[in-house]
């Protein structure tokens, strides 16, 4: 059995929520940290700076015989990981890769967000990895410098922090991502104050879904259901909602593959959801064509075009 210890290094105190959680799968391990506090934050500094002071940390954790390096900050894995692996006798672990896999299983949307330090940001670590996952990822990154400086400098009160915190994320807030990843060790501290600014909308909240498919839709439906108070279903997958709750549908273009899956997501969302009152109807798809107004079900030899304007 080799009882040597496992090292970890940061550039703060944000590495820490990496070795609590370690300890929690591995608590007979002895541990040796060092966190650069003295030149923290890392984020801002070019590669080759983060290189070199990664470099210098490592250089003092082998010293006290470690079996076992693991790489506790972001922005180090980004800028020194591969150097590392191939210069070290021992193994060496980062904290990307774990990341990129977890998001890639749970998203349901392929939309995935990206907070972490401007050097990690920039380096496009989190980007490529998952691209390589999957090309149709959607994914937005967000530098956010200053979470460090708030999570190593504590604030005087909780709403100061959730104020600074719920503006730096409005961006990941306002998007679509349905699975955020915190790309820097030191954003677990705050993890109270992230989940309050993005998960949390202004009250009331009401989501106006479009669009011809609802097989394109089902993750963001599924999403809305929990956070929304109230989902506007239009567009022309209302008529495949239309034909779930058995009103008349004429000739309007449906899903019938999805109209099983219409109605569960009825029967979950319950009084959230909410189809068109009326919908705009013709003949056939044409300019040409003359449209109507009809409340509710679409008659025979017309197909639903899109709401109407009781609707609107």
């Amino acid at each position: 059995m080799d009882n040597r210890a496992i090292g970890y290094l940061d550039s703060g105190i944000g590495g820490l929520s990496v070795v609590k959680q370690a300890l929690k799968q591995l608590p007979n391990e002895q541990v040796y940290y060092i966190g650069d506090t003295a030149r923290m934050p890392y984020g801002p500094r070019t590669p080759e700076e983060v290189k070199k002071f990664t470099w210098q940390l490592v250089d003092f954790l082998m010293e006290q015989d470690i079996k076992l390096l693991v790489i506790a900050c972001n922005t180090a894995t980004a800028a020194a990981l591969d150097d590392l692996t191939k210069q070290l006798p021992i193994p060496v672990v980062g904290v990307i890769q774990p990341g990129i896999d977890a998001a890639s299983q749970a998203t349901s949307i392929n939309n995935i967000g990206i907070v972490a330090t401007q050097g990690t940001v920039n380096s496009l670590a989190y980007y490529n990895g998952l691209k390589k996952i999957n090309r149709n990822f959607h994914i937005l990154q967000l530098a956010a410098p200053t979470l460090v400086k708030i999570a190593e400098q504590p604030q005087k009160d909780d709403a100061t922090v959730q104020r600074l915190v719920t503006n730096i994320l409005s961006p990941i807030k306002n998007s679509d991502v349905d699975t955020l990843v915190l790309g820097c060790t030191h954003f677990p501290l705050l993890a109270k104050f992230i989940q309050e600014a993005v998960e949390n909308p202004k009250r009331p909240m009401v989501a106006i879904l479009g669009g011809a498919k609802v097989s394109d839709k089902i993750g963001v439906i599924e999403n809305l259901i929990e956070k929304a108070d109230k989902i506007l279903i239009g567009g022309g997958m209302t008529y495949t909602f239309y034909e779930a709750k058995g009103l008349g549908i004429g000739n309007s273009l449906v899903e019938a593959d999805k109209v099983e899956l219409a109605k569960s997501l009825i029967e979950k969302a319950g009084d959230k959801l909410i189809l068109p009152v009326d919908s705009v109807t013709a003949a056939e798809f044409s300019n040409d064509v003359p449209t109507e107004t009809h409340d509710y079900d679409v008659p025979e030899g017309q197909m639903g075009l899109d709401i109407g304007p009781k609707t609107v």
